[in-house]
C-alpha cells in the first residue's frame, strides 16, 4: 500500500510542533482559558512558514475564499484531523468548531481571507 500525503511529509509531527509552540506562546501570556485553539488556516499557515514548499510537495493552495471548490491545505489538515482524532487514531489533539453566525470572514497573514460558508475547524492539545 502506497504511503499517504499525511504519513509521507510528517504532517501530525509538524502539526503538534506547532501547537506546542502556541501552547508555549500563551503561557507566557497566562491566559486563563488554556491550552488555545487554533483555525485550519492558522495552521495551514503555519505549516507552510515551516515548510516554503509544502503546497507545492501536497499539490494543494493554501486555501481561502480565492482557492476555488478544490482541496485546499486548510480543508485537507481539517478533514484528516478531524478524522483521525475520530477514529482514535489522534489522541493528544482535540477539535472542536466556531460558529459562523455573524461572521462575515476571516482574515489572516499570508493574504489568507476564509469566507464563512460554514464552521471553522479548530484544534488544540490537550493537556493532561
Amino acid at each position: 500500500m502506497p504511503m499517504s500525503k499525511w504519513e509521507e511529509y510528517g504532517l501530525a509531527d509538524m502539526i503538534r510542533v506547532e501547537l506546542r509552540n502556541v501552547l508555549r506562546q500563551a503561557r507566557e501570556g497566562d491566559h486563563k482559558f488554556d491550552p488555545p485553539f487554533i483555525t485550519a488556516y492558522q495552521l495551514a499557515i503555519a505549516l507552510v512558514e515551516q515548510d516554503q514548499d509544502l503546497c507545492e510537495k501536497l499539490g494543494m493552495p493554501l486555501g481561502g475564499k480565492d482557492s476555488g471548490e478544490g482541496e485546499t491545505l486548510a480543508r485537507y489538515l481539517a478533514n484528516q484531523l478531524s478524522r483521525r482524532i475520530q477514529e482514535g487514531e489522534i489522541e493528544d489533539i482535540e477539535g472542536a468548531f466556531l460558529s459562523v453566525k455573524s461572521i462575515k470572514h476571516l482574515a489572516f497573514t499570508q493574504d489568507v481571507v476564509a469566507t464563512a460558508t460554514e464552521p471553522f475547524s479548530l484544534f488544540r492539545l490537550k493537556i493532561e
